[in-house]
This record gives structure tokens, C-alpha cells and sequence, in this order.
């Protein structure tokens, strides 16, 4: 009970805490070209900028080398897939050897 309590109150001032700084990004007064630039602006041309970045075939090509490597384990996969290919193969001998002695 009391570690799901930290949990949620340390998940609240992490949550809190980056939205403080993501609203930082945007003031106008911050920042190296600020002073011709206002909040709507930014906010602007963030949306503008957004889609490019994100249509980008670099950030698709990171991201499954990223999911396919390091969350789902890529290498660790193709083994299991390899050894249920052929698993089959040493079922049906199994098989075969059961129904030899059964007969």
C-alpha cells in the first residue's frame, strides 16, 4: 500500500514536473531568438515543423531498430521462430516412433 503511494505521488511530480518544463519551451521570453518571436508563433511553428520531423524515414528506421532490438529482443526471436520451425519436424518423428509402438 505504501510503495503503490510513493508510486503515484512520485509518477505525479514526474508528470508535473515535464509539463512545467515543455511549457518552459514555449514563453516567449526564454530563449536565444525571443524577442521577436511570440508564444503563438512558437506553438505555430512547432505544428509546421511536427509532421516533417515525424514523416522523416530516419525516425522509422530508429524506431524499429529500437522496438525490434531492444524491447522485443530481435535476436532472442529469430531463435524461438527458428525453433518453431522446426519443431514440427521432431513432433512428427515423435509421433511416428509412438505409433510404431503402439503397433
Amino acid at each position: 500500500m505504501l510503495t503503490s503511494n510513493v508510486a503515484t505521488i512520485a509518477l505525479g511530480i514526474c508528470l508535473a514536473g515535464t509539463a512545467w518544463r515543455i511549457s518552459r519551451w514555449f514563453l516567449s521570453d526564454i530563449g536565444s531568438e525571443s524577442d521577436g518571436l511570440s508564444t503563438g508563433q512558437r506553438l505555430a511553428a512547432t505544428g509546421r515543423a511536427l509532421p516533417g520531423a515525424l514523416i522523416h524515414p530516419g525516425i522509422w528506421k530508429n524506431t524499429r531498430i529500437f522496438l525490434w532490438e531492444i524491447v522485443l529482443q530481435g535476436h532472442l526471436l529469430q531463435r524461438l521462430f527458428q525453433q518453431i520451425l522446426l519443431q514440427p519436424q521432431f513432433l512428427l518423428q515423435a509421433l511416428q516412433e509412438q505409433l510404431l509402438q503402439l503397433q
